[in-house]
């Protein structure tokens, strides 16, 4: 266990440092380099002022040897998951389906990525983290089935507008109501009440239906 915190410590703080620097250079490069589109452009431009034509290779590398670590190991974990759900098909076929798929991705370019990915995270952001609080608390309702339900479908129903806002689908009525009655919405944080407001509901409907089956197994 301290073994565990002492590295999670160390890789946290060395994080911290990497992204603040690459704060600060996004920061910084505006006065030399101007507005540009993306952190990878800007990181492009900075290698370039700085260390000329070797300054792409260096990227190059320093991306590589960043990256590598994160595919593998997404690409093994998922191809895993995908062989225990679907057997008849092997990890190494699926190794290879998400390792071509990946790379045809990745090569759409980054601005484009982003906007395909920008909808599908704040839609699946929100019930992410929800998952994750429930599972802190799990011990706290015992873990009943119906408080992850209703915590999770009412986070779904604003996660999935914000999404569709997100993709340039606006529903006007949705966006106007939620905005009235929602804290936080416009920061993003709009599905954190209906969280609690379907966590506590599926508590109390799973505390009803217990005692409805506990009433009906003492009449029989």
């Amino acid at each position: 266990m301290t073994v565990c915190v002492k590295a999670t410590a160390i890789a946290a703080t060395l994080l911290i440092l990497i992204y603040t620097a690459l704060s600060f250079m996004g920061a910084s490069s505006v006065e030399k380099l101007g507005q540009l589109e993306n952190g990878a452009e800007v990181l492009a431009k900075v290698s370039d002022y700085y260390f000329g034509s070797y300054g792409a290779i260096l990227l190059g590398l320093m991306i590589t040897v960043a990256c590598l670590t994160t595919s593998v190991g997404l690409i093994t974990a998922c191809s895993s998951f995908f062989h225990e759900l679907f057997p008849k098909i092997s990890y190494k076929n699926f190794a290879i389906i998400l390792t071509i798929f990946s790379t045809l991705v990745a090569n759409i370019g980054l601005t484009q990525l982003i906007k395909i990915s920008i909808p599908v995270l704040m839609t699946m952001y929100p019930i992410a983290i929800t998952l994750i609080f429930l599972t802190f608390l799990h011990s706290a309702f015992n873990g009943r089935p119906e408080v992850y339900q209703g915590s999770l479908i009412f986070t779904f129903i604003v996660s999935l507008f914000d999404g569709l806002n997100a993709a340039g689908i606006h529903i006007k009525a949705i966006s106007i109501f939620f905005t009235e009655f929602l804290p936080m919405y416009e920061l993003g944080l709009g599905w954190l009440l209906p969280a609690i407001i379907g966590g506590l509901f599926g508590y109390i409907f799973s505390r009803l239906r217990k005692k409805k089956i506990l009433s009906s197994s003492a009449v029989q």
